[in-house]
């Protein structure tokens, strides 16, 4: 009975990581499409009085890119996605 429990609770861990790393993937397919990209050139072009007078659908853009990083910060803090692999 102890060992059934115990490979319950592996195949409960196993799945927790199968589906955190379907999602990682599905996040660095975004992070690197080209769409994102533009999107990350354009905020690398903003001065810091600019994100002020921004339409209200470029900043949701940013903050979009802005959700993924915080994605893979977390990700990466629990060991889901490897630290090399993020940076």
């Amino acid at each position: 009975m102890a060992r059934g429990a115990g490979f319950a609770i592996w195949q409960i861990r196993e799945a927790r990581r199968s589906a955190n790393a379907q999602v990682a993937v599905g996040l660095f397919e975004d992070l690197r499409n080209a769409e994102t990209v533009e999107k990350l050139r354009s905020i690398c072009d903003l001065e810091s009085g600019d994100f002020k007078c921004l339409p209200s659908d470029k900043k949701e853009e940013i903050d979009y890119v802005i959700d993924s990083f915080d994605m893979l910060g977390a990700l990466t803090l629990n060991k889901i996605i490897d630290k090399k692999l993020a940076i």
